[in-house]
C-alpha cells in the first residue's frame, strides 16, 4: 500500500529539536540511531536495520534509479543548549550536520513507491574516523546516485567535497651513493616523483 506524507514546517522542526537534544559524540549515536529507526517506520520506510557499526539503514519505495541519501548522526564534542530564537534553531549538530540529516529523511519520506527507490543512511563515527561510511562502502553499495548531508551554505549544490589521503610511502633503491655522485646509483627522491607522478 503506498503511503505519501506531507510534512510541514512545525513537524520538521520539532522533529529536529527532539534529534538535538541527544548528545552524540562519535560512536555514541545509538539513542539517535533508535529514534530516527522509529520515525523511518512512522513514516513509511521499509527494511529498517542497524548495521554492525550503528549506521540506521532505511529504504523507501522501489525500482530504478536508486538514490543513497547519507548523512552522519554524531556531532563534536561538547554541549550546546537547544534553544530557539526568531526563525533560527541552535544546538550541537543543528547545520553539522542533523539538520541536513532530518532533511534526507523526510525528502526520502516523500518519495513515491514507483518512482525509485531511496535509500536513507544516518551514518556513525564521520567526525571521528569514518567507520560508518567505511564499513557502507566496504559493501559497494548498489545506488545510482548519491548524495551527502554536510553543510555548504543554504543558496548552493557543493559537487564533489576535499578531503585528504594519508599515505606511508618507503621507497628502496637497494644501494645508496653521495650526493656528488648521483649516477652511482638511483635517487628515493627521483623514484617517489614517479609514483606522484601516477
Amino acid at each position: 500500500m503506498e503511503q505519501h506524507f506531507t510534512v510541514t514546517t512545525r513537524f520538521y522542526v520539532k522533529t529536529l529539536e527532539k534529534a538535538l537534544k541527544f548528545y552524540t559524540p562519535s560512536l555514541r549515536e545509538k539513542n539517535l540511531a533508535d529514534f530516527l529507526a522509529d520515525k523511518c517506520d512512522d513514516l513509511g520506510f521499509r527494511d529498517i536495520h542497524t548495521d554492525d557499526v550503528g549506521n540506521i539503514i532505511a529504504t523507501k519505495g522501489s525500482g530504478s534509479p536508486k538514490i543513497l541519501l547519507c548523512g552522519h548522526m554524531d556531532t563534536v564534542p561538547g554541549r550546546i543548549r537547544v534553544r530557539k530564537e526568531g526563525d533560527y534553531l541552535f544546538g550541537r549538530g543543528s547545520s553539522d550536520a542533523k539538520g541536513p540529516l532530518l532533511a534526507m529523511l523526510f525528502a526520502a519520506a516523500s518519495a513515491q513507491e514507483k518512482t525509485g527507490t531511496v535509500i536513507f543512511v544516518g551514518a556513525v563515527d564521520e567526525e571521528g574516523n569514518a567507520t560508518g561510511i567505511k564499513s557502507l562502502t566496504s559493501d559497494k553499495p548498489d545506488v545510482d546516485y548519491a548524495i551527502f548531508g554536510e553543510p555548504s551554505g543554504t543558496k548552493q549544490i557543493t559537487i564533489g567535497y576535499k578531503g585528504r589521503i594519508a599515505i606511508n610511502l618507503k621507497i628502496n633503491v637497494e644501494d645508496s651513493a653521495h650526493a656528488s655522485a648521483p649516477w652511482l646509483a638511483k635517487n628515493a627522491i627521483h623514484e617517489s616523483s614517479l609514483f606522484v607522478n601516477e
